[in-house]
């Protein structure tokens, strides 16, 4: 390619659209940061003479949210997401996430459908990650793990992080292109090294294992963290297991974990956190202080275990009716009421109270 070339007929042709996303391009594969900021510096005052133009609203965005060659500032890239939305940018829209992509199998939109794949063939990598999202799931069109795979690379290839997810997970799975593992978590990596939390959950739970990568407790709590720290609640949940496992366990922080993860509704965590409620309150005094899986009381919140017990009750949960029923019956997060504590142990079946 000859840069100087291009660069030279853009000038002359007020291309500052495209100037711009030369110089992004030039940015992203630059030797040092300094040359790299020099470009992105360029890029700026290029993208600048198009203030009204959509796309080039959606580009500023995308480079506050990177941090590429100036400092990342997600709300400023908010604000030129949203400019760039108001002008009609799928673009924006989809970083906006106002495109979840896993609602366009769910109500496939025509019009919406061939303007993400306009987009994608125009370059977008917003719209490059959703054209291979609707190529895997066969929205609109029978599934086409190739052309998905091709897809995801394109976008990961401009930095966008969902679709270095995406293509880890093809890697990893066979799925259109051939399996290779060392692929997949080299993706995984880069991807959660750039803030993606899905990336970080599959490497915590990677590096959690004896798998491919080999066993690293430390990574694998750092990447938990980030995971938790994003707010996935099977991040939350995974990340309150590993802290469990072995006997340095840290049984306030296991227990808050739990609680994020619950208040999402994650039912697993929902059943840990007042399973753990009662088996600490069953543990005789005498033995509480040597006993590694008792927590105190105080960590927990008392409304919060009546409310998962009964949110979890009748749905197959084992032992959530007993606990439910112990709740009522000792007063946790409700009034004592042995009545009912009778009532809801009386209706649970041989099964149940086999469990």
């Amino acid at each position: 390619r000859d840069w100087t070339e291009a660069e030279e007929r853009l000038t002359k042709g007020w291309g500052y659209l495209e100037l711009g996303n030369l110089y992004v391009r030039q940015a992203r594969s630059a030797k040092t940061p300094q040359e790299a900021n020099a470009l992105v510096e360029k890029a700026l005052k290029a993208y600048g003479e198009r203030a009204s133009n959509a796309d080039a609203l959606a580009a500023l965005g995308d480079l506050y949210a990177s941090g590429l060659g100036v400092t990342a500032d997600l709300d400023r890239a908010q604000q030129y997401w949203g400019q760039a939305a108001a002008l009609g940018s799928l673009a924006a829209k989809i970083s906006l996430k106002k495109i979840d992509p896993a609602d366009l199998a769910k109500d496939p939109d025509p019009s919406l459908l061939a303007d993400i794949k306009a987009g994608a063939e125009k370059g977008s990598p917003a719209a490059q990650y959703l054209q291979g999202v609707v190529c895997r799931d066969g929205v609109g069109a029978p599934a086409d793990d190739a052309a998905a795979a091709r897809w995801f690379k394109l976008a990961a290839a401009q930095g966008n992080a969902d679709a270095s997810v995406a293509l880890a997970e093809c890697y990893a799975k066979g799925r259109g292109v051939k399996r290779n593992l060392a692929n997949a978590f080299a993706r995984y990596e880069e991807a959660a090294t750039a803030g993606n939390a899905a990336a970080a959950l599959a490497m915590a739970r990677e590096y959690a294992s004896n798998g491919y990568l080999g066993r690293n407790s430390a990574k694998a709590e750092a990447f938990y963290a980030q995971a938790a720290k994003a707010g996935i609640a099977e991040a939350q949940y995974g990340y309150a297991q590993f802290l469990a496992r072995g006997d340095n366990r840290r049984s306030k922080e296991v227990v808050a974990l739990l609680e994020q993860a619950a208040d999402q509704g994650y039912a697993p965590a929902q059943r840990d956190y007042v399973k753990i409620f009662f088996a600490s309150r069953d543990i005789p005094l005498s033995a509480r202080m040597k006993s590694p899986a008792y927590v105190e009381e105080d960590a927990f919140n008392a409304a919060k275990v009546f409310a998962y017990a009964r949110e979890i009750s009748g749905k197959g949960e084992p032992a959530a009716d007993f606990y439910l029923a112990r709740c009522f019956n000792e007063g946790v997060g409700t009034g004592k009421s042995d009545a009912e504590a009778t009532r809801i142990l009386t209706s649970i079946s041989p099964t149940q109270s086999s469990n």
